[in-house]
């Protein structure tokens, strides 16, 4: 299966992958698509041992596309997707660089989008004018529990626990 869905969705020249790979190939994957994507090649890898290059070509397609600061998309769920994404290509391949991203990325998803407002958390949206101005989703703030005590435990860092501590809180 997952031969037929590169065959089909992964463009090697862009190191993208194609949103409308079964018409004309015109779009590749958004931001979001893209971490999704990224998040089952990786694990397609750790449970096959087979595509590593895929995981290292993909993410340069993301970042020529993207860049490595993410913090110009008004979206946290994003951004946090594709940090849970490089979390687990640093699980994958050992490579510091991905744990990096996803650290830097969620710090900063936290520091700029955290309130007390409904009892703490982070917004869903980074940005004014935003399209749900309301909402601060669970999906995203357990997530970012989730990857914080897994950051503590990378470090053994009490920081990091005491942060996830106050997304469970």
């Amino acid at each position: 299966m997952f031969n037929a869905w590169k065959a089909t969705f992964w463009d090697p020249n862009a190191k993208r992958c194609w949103v409308d790979a079964a018409s004309n190939r015109t779009t590749y994957s958004d931001f979001w698509r893209s971490a999704q994507e990224f998040k089952m090649i990786i694990a397609y890898y750790r449970k096959t041992g087979l595509e590593r290059q895929l995981i290292t070509d993909f993410y340069t397609g993301f970042t020529n596309t993207y860049g490595t600061n993410w913090t110009g998309n008004a979206y946290n769920d994003d951004i946090v997707w594709m940090s849970r994404a490089c979390l687990d290509a640093y699980y994958a391949t050992g490579e510091q660089p991905y744990l990096d991203r996803a650290i830097t990325h969620c710090e900063w998803v936290r520091t700029h989008s955290w309130d007390g407002t409904y009892g703490g958390g982070v917004w869903q949206q980074n940005q004014p004018g935003q399209a749900y101005p309301n909402s601060k989703p669970g999906y995203l703030n357990f997530q970012l529990a989730e990857m914080y005590v897994e950051f503590a435990n990378i470090y053994n860092n009490n920081n990091y626990a005491g942060t996830a501590s106050d997304f469970y809180n």
